[in-house]
């Protein structure tokens, strides 16, 4: 499989057809996945305060990031779980359930501008499906 280098997009069930162990798995519903809370629980504070630092600079932070970051503990953790993994590994997948539609949004800009510096890093952002139903009342 060709990876692409920087964002791709793809739905839930392209990402199900990929079988590649160049993937890093993040949020994921599967065991080997990195899940969110447990590895930012696993960062050091003083590596917490360089990494988010550094997102700062790389990406600067629009009014509604700043929002977020200091509203949202789950937007402040993808973030930073997502750069400091992206320094390590060079093929993210991120699953992006339980994120804010609005969340998921600012963190995709943020991203394409921290991956503009970077060649070699590719990021697979996997949106959650809405799905909407009707319900007839009688």
């Amino acid at each position: 499989m060709e990876i692409k280098k920087g964002l791709v997009e793809i739905t839930e069930d392209e990402s199900r057809m990929v079988v590649d162990e160049r993937f890093l798995l993040i949020n994921f519903p599967v065991k080997k996945a990195v899940k969110i809370n447990q590895y930012y629980d696993k960062i050091r504070n003083k590596e917490k305060q360089h990494i988010q630092s550094e997102i700062q600079n790389l990406a600067g932070f629009s009014e509604e990031a700043a929002l977020l970051w200091s509203e949202k503990e789950a937007f402040e953790k993808l973030l930073t779980v997502t750069y400091s993994l992206l320094k390590k590994n060079p093929v993210l997948m991120v699953y992006t359930a339980g994120i804010s539609p609005e969340s998921t949004s600012i963190y995709k800009n943020m991203m394409k501008d921290i991956l503009e510096d970077q060649e070699d890093k590719s990021l697979y952002l996997v949106r959650n499906a809405y799905t909407f139903t009707s319900f007839e009342y009688q």
